[in-house]
Protein backbone atom coordinates (compact mmCIF):
# COMPACT_ATOMS: atom_id res chain seq x y z
CA UNK A 1 0.00 0.00 0.00
CA UNK A 2 1.66 3.19 -1.18
CA UNK A 3 0.84 6.41 0.13
CA UNK A 4 1.60 9.60 -0.91
CA UNK A 5 1.88 13.70 1.05
CA UNK A 6 0.69 16.00 -1.46
CA UNK A 7 2.09 19.59 -0.57
CA UNK A 8 0.09 23.25 -0.78
CA UNK A 9 3.63 24.43 -1.64
CA UNK A 10 3.90 26.10 -5.06
CA UNK A 11 6.05 23.86 -6.25
CA UNK A 12 3.79 21.71 -6.93
CA UNK A 13 3.43 23.48 -10.33
CA UNK A 14 6.85 23.11 -11.60
CA UNK A 15 5.43 19.59 -13.29
CA UNK A 16 2.52 17.99 -14.07
CA UNK A 17 2.34 15.29 -11.63
CA UNK A 18 -1.25 14.55 -11.18
CA UNK A 19 -1.42 11.34 -12.79
CA UNK A 20 1.53 10.17 -11.10
CA UNK A 21 -0.21 11.21 -7.47
CA UNK A 22 -3.42 9.69 -8.68
CA UNK A 23 -1.63 6.22 -9.31
CA UNK A 24 -1.09 6.20 -5.36
CA UNK A 25 -3.18 3.90 -2.98
CA UNK A 26 -3.34 6.43 -0.70
CA UNK A 27 -3.44 10.25 -1.40
CA UNK A 28 -2.79 13.02 1.74
CA UNK A 29 -3.73 16.34 1.84
CA UNK A 30 -3.73 19.74 3.54
CA UNK A 31 -5.77 21.85 5.58
CA UNK A 32 -7.27 24.20 3.00
CA UNK A 33 -6.07 22.09 -0.18
CA UNK A 34 -7.39 22.60 -4.01
CA UNK A 35 -7.39 20.19 -6.76
CA UNK A 36 -10.19 21.58 -8.84
CA UNK A 37 -8.23 23.19 -11.62
CA UNK A 38 -4.63 22.02 -10.76
CA UNK A 39 -5.48 18.53 -12.15
CA UNK A 40 -2.87 18.14 -13.98
CA UNK A 41 -0.36 18.87 -10.72
CA UNK A 42 -1.79 17.47 -8.44
CA UNK A 43 -4.33 15.04 -8.86
CA UNK A 44 -7.92 15.30 -7.63
CA UNK A 45 -8.56 12.17 -5.42
CA UNK A 46 -8.28 12.52 -1.60
CA UNK A 47 -7.97 9.50 0.61
CA UNK A 48 -6.89 11.51 3.54
CA UNK A 49 -7.77 15.20 4.20
CA UNK A 50 -5.00 15.78 7.66
CA UNK A 51 -5.91 19.52 8.77
CA UNK A 52 -5.20 21.88 11.42
CA UNK A 53 -8.40 22.29 13.59
CA UNK A 54 -9.15 26.00 13.41
CA UNK A 55 -10.97 29.05 12.41
CA UNK A 56 -9.81 29.41 8.80
CA UNK A 57 -10.21 26.00 7.51
CA UNK A 58 -13.10 25.79 4.90
CA UNK A 59 -15.56 23.70 5.62
CA UNK A 60 -15.74 20.94 3.33
CA UNK A 61 -18.30 17.36 2.28
CA UNK A 62 -17.06 14.88 4.95
CA UNK A 63 -18.46 12.58 2.80
CA UNK A 64 -15.76 13.50 0.10
CA UNK A 65 -13.06 12.13 2.65
CA UNK A 66 -12.68 7.95 3.95
CA UNK A 67 -10.55 9.85 6.42
CA UNK A 68 -10.07 12.99 8.27
CA UNK A 69 -7.28 13.61 10.52
CA UNK A 70 -8.14 16.34 12.97
CA UNK A 71 -5.03 17.94 14.40
CA UNK A 72 -4.49 20.02 17.96
CA UNK A 73 -0.87 22.06 16.88
CA UNK A 74 0.89 22.31 20.72
CA UNK A 75 1.15 26.05 20.21
CA UNK A 76 0.06 29.36 21.88
CA UNK A 77 -3.54 28.42 20.65
CA UNK A 78 -4.03 24.84 21.76
CA UNK A 79 -6.50 26.46 24.03
CA UNK A 80 -8.39 27.83 21.18
CA UNK A 81 -8.01 24.42 19.40
CA UNK A 82 -9.54 22.40 21.72
CA UNK A 83 -12.27 24.57 22.23
CA UNK A 84 -13.45 24.15 18.57
CA UNK A 85 -12.83 20.35 18.70
CA UNK A 86 -16.53 19.66 19.75
CA UNK A 87 -17.97 21.39 17.48
CA UNK A 88 -15.25 20.29 14.22
CA UNK A 89 -16.29 16.30 15.67
CA UNK A 90 -19.90 17.07 15.25
CA UNK A 91 -19.36 18.49 11.89
CA UNK A 92 -16.93 15.50 10.50
CA UNK A 93 -17.40 12.40 13.36
CA UNK A 94 -14.99 10.26 11.92
CA UNK A 95 -12.23 11.89 12.48
CA UNK A 96 -9.48 10.66 14.20
CA UNK A 97 -7.20 13.55 16.94
CA UNK A 98 -3.98 14.11 16.80
CA UNK A 99 -3.90 15.86 20.51
CA UNK A 100 -2.23 18.85 21.51
CA UNK A 101 0.19 16.14 23.52
CA UNK A 102 1.13 14.27 20.64
CA UNK A 103 2.02 17.55 18.68
CA UNK A 104 4.34 18.53 21.66
CA UNK A 105 6.07 15.15 21.71
CA UNK A 106 6.62 15.86 18.28
CA UNK A 107 7.65 19.73 18.21
CA UNK A 108 10.06 18.58 21.54
CA UNK A 109 12.24 16.95 19.26
CA UNK A 110 12.89 19.86 17.54
CA UNK A 111 13.30 21.99 20.67
CA UNK A 112 10.49 23.96 19.60
CA UNK A 113 8.75 26.55 22.31
CA UNK A 114 5.01 26.47 21.83
CA UNK A 115 5.39 30.58 21.92
CA UNK A 116 7.11 30.93 19.13
CA UNK A 117 7.43 27.94 16.63
CA UNK A 118 5.12 24.97 15.75
CA UNK A 119 5.33 22.70 13.39
CA UNK A 120 3.36 22.02 10.08
CA UNK A 121 0.19 20.14 9.97
CA UNK A 122 2.19 18.19 7.10
CA UNK A 123 5.11 17.46 9.19
CA UNK A 124 2.99 16.20 11.96
CA UNK A 125 1.05 14.02 9.86
CA UNK A 126 4.16 12.65 8.28
CA UNK A 127 5.67 11.90 11.41
CA UNK A 128 2.19 10.04 12.64
CA UNK A 129 2.04 7.94 9.62
CA UNK A 130 5.75 6.48 10.44
CA UNK A 131 5.40 6.21 14.00
CA UNK A 132 1.81 5.23 14.95
CA UNK A 133 1.00 3.86 11.73
CA UNK A 134 3.97 2.15 10.60
CA UNK A 135 3.49 3.17 7.32
CA UNK A 136 6.63 3.07 5.18
CA UNK A 137 8.11 4.30 2.99
CA UNK A 138 5.74 7.33 2.94
CA UNK A 139 6.16 9.03 -0.35
CA UNK A 140 6.32 12.90 -0.34
CA UNK A 141 4.91 15.66 -3.16
CA UNK A 142 6.39 19.05 -2.91
CA UNK A 143 7.82 18.83 0.25
CA UNK A 144 10.35 21.48 -0.31
CA UNK A 145 10.38 23.45 3.06
CA UNK A 146 8.91 26.55 2.38
CA UNK A 147 5.09 27.03 2.17
CA UNK A 148 5.11 30.71 3.13
CA UNK A 149 2.26 30.36 -0.20
CA UNK A 150 0.75 28.15 -1.85
CA UNK A 151 -0.47 26.47 -5.37
CA UNK A 152 -3.88 27.85 -4.99
CA UNK A 153 -4.95 31.72 -4.07
CA UNK A 154 -5.66 30.81 -0.04
CA UNK A 155 -2.09 31.51 1.81
CA UNK A 156 -1.69 29.78 4.66
CA UNK A 157 -2.21 32.47 7.92
CA UNK A 158 0.73 31.56 10.09
CA UNK A 159 3.94 30.91 8.13
CA UNK A 160 5.58 32.36 10.56
CA UNK A 161 5.92 30.49 13.35
CA UNK A 162 7.18 27.25 10.89
CA UNK A 163 10.72 26.79 10.71
CA UNK A 164 11.00 25.48 7.21
CA UNK A 165 14.88 24.52 7.35
CA UNK A 166 14.60 22.62 10.32
CA UNK A 167 11.73 20.99 9.06
CA UNK A 168 13.46 20.28 5.81
CA UNK A 169 16.50 18.95 7.78
CA UNK A 170 14.38 16.25 9.16
CA UNK A 171 12.93 15.38 6.17
CA UNK A 172 16.09 14.65 5.29
CA UNK A 173 16.92 12.14 7.96
CA UNK A 174 13.80 10.51 7.51
CA UNK A 175 14.73 10.71 3.80
CA UNK A 176 18.47 8.75 4.77
CA UNK A 177 16.84 6.41 6.82
CA UNK A 178 14.41 4.87 3.89
CA UNK A 179 11.09 6.07 6.08
CA UNK A 180 10.59 8.90 3.26
CA UNK A 181 10.56 8.88 -0.59
CA UNK A 182 10.42 12.05 -2.58
CA UNK A 183 8.73 12.04 -5.95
Amino acid sequence: MKTILVSNGPVVKSREAGDLIESFDTIVRFNNFETRGYEKYVGKRTDIWATRICESIQRRNSRNFPRIIGVVNWCIYTDAINNLVPRFLAQYPQTELILAEQSRSYSERFGYNKNKNWLSVGMITLMHLIEEEGISPVYVYGFAGDTTTHYFPKNPRDPQFHNWETERKYLGQLIDQGKVVCV
